[in-house]
């Protein structure tokens, strides 16, 4: 367990953070990433329309406005350059889930790096060989140093399994045994979880909002048809005007109206497709990174402490003590009485243990607990070693 990291002296320790702090940071990633997902997106949006535009010689302010002739246009760029506002706009919210999307699929290269530390990388190479690395009464505080040189490689947040072994072994430093190690490390695990699974609730808002502006289109198109149609009837009815004269620009318009409609509710629908896809992917692969850091946890650093756990602990002190109160009176008695005195003494020892009778009980409880703890966090199947 004296093995350096990269070949470093130990040295200074890095001070543990406050959770405080590790939160305000988390927080402050967090914002970062949206604004950049943001800035991604507004800029994707105006690269795609404007290239749509200069490409295919439609102004963007009319295209914008919805006044963009579609004739000879391919459907999908039709589709961005003459329906109006809403589908830039639903192009750009899906570009912002997407950025967000792949901004994080990136940051998880950081979370799998953490793996390949020498430290890490030989806690792991040492599990089923003879010789395998063993935290022993002597090296509790080894793996908070060698687990803090690795922090120190980092200067903002900390990979998930960086701060996975440092609470473990902060509690394992300060005296607790292999079940108390495992109790924190599970409670570090379960802040994770919520933590990741919060960070896809923008993305779910987008997923609904994406098909609920397809459907507004559907609205605004379908309502601005039959409005024109309305308007039509009344005046023939009226007699202003003939109802061929009057349907020739109007079938114009209509079609227009609902091609907005249609167009965008199927625009939509592909890019929730996507975004969903995407999200699938991302949140996967997260998945497991966090299932990998649960098993190493326990498979390649809590199985490896072998430290008395508190039961022990205590029934070796009542041991102790009572061994050491039966010497003292032996050495007390004199060379005559060294039979009746070891009777005695013999006796006392007895009286010692059968008084503390309730707290070995006690002992051997915790002990077996701690022992069902860890055996119950190994997973078990055909395929583990």
């Amino acid at each position: 367990m004296n093995r350096g990291i990269g070949g470093k002296e130990p040295g200074a320790r890095r001070p543990a953070s406050p959770a405080g702090s590790d939160f305000g940071s988390e927080q402050q990633d967090e914002v970062f990433q949206n604004l950049l997902a943001l800035v991604l997106a507004v800029a994707a949006t105006l690269v795609v329309y404007l290239a749509l535009a200069v490409g295919f010689q439609v102004p963007p302010l009319a295209g914008i406005l919805g006044r963009a002739p579609d004739t000879g246009l391919p459907w999908s760029v039709a589709v961005m350059l003459s329906r109006g506002l809403l589908q830039p706009l639903n192009f750009c919210i899906f570009a912002v889930g997407a950025s967000l999307l792949i901004v994080r699929f990136w940051t998880l290269r950081r979370e799998h790096q953490a793996f390949r530390h020498d430290y890490i990388a030989s806690l792991a190479a040492a599990r089923g060989a003879p010789d395998g690395l063993v935290i022993g009464e002597a090296e509790r505080g080894q793996p908070l140093q060698a687990v803090r040189q690795i922090a120190e490689e980092y200067p903002g947040t900390l990979p998930l399994l960086i701060r996975r072994l440092e609470a473990g072994s902060q509690r394992l430093a300060e005296g607790g045994d292999a079940a108390e190690v495992l109790a924190v490390m599970q409670a570090v695990a379960d802040n994770d979880r919520k933590v990741t699974e919060g960070r896809y609730t923008l993305i779910r808002y987008l997923t609904w909002l994406i098909p609920t502006i397809g459907f507004l289109g559907t609205v605004i198109g379908m309502g601005q048809a039959i409005s024109g149609f309305s308007g039509v009837m009344g005046q023939v009815g009226r007699g202003g005007a003939e109802l061929q004269a009057l349907l020739q620009p109007l079938l114009g318009s209509i079609s227009g109206n609902l091609g907005v409609a249609f167009d965008t509710t199927v625009l939509a629908l592909l890019l929730s497709a996507l975004i969903v896809a995407l999200a699938s992917v991302v949140q996967s692969r997260e998945e497991g990174l966090l299932s990998s850091i649960d098993d190493f946890a326990v498979r390649q650093f809590t199985s490896r402490i072998a430290v008395p756990d508190v039961g022990t602990r205590q029934l070796s002190e009542m041991l102790q003590s009572a061994l050491m109160g039966l010497a003292q009176m032996m050495s007390q008695g004199k060379a005559g009485e060294g039979e009746e005195a070891a009777g005695g003494g013999f006796r006392d020892l007895a009286g010692l243990l059968a008084a503390q009778g309730e707290q070995t009980r006690k002992a051997v409880e915790a002990m077996t607990a701690a022992a069902e703890k860890i055996s119950k966090a190994i997973p078990q199947g055909p395929g583990r070693p």
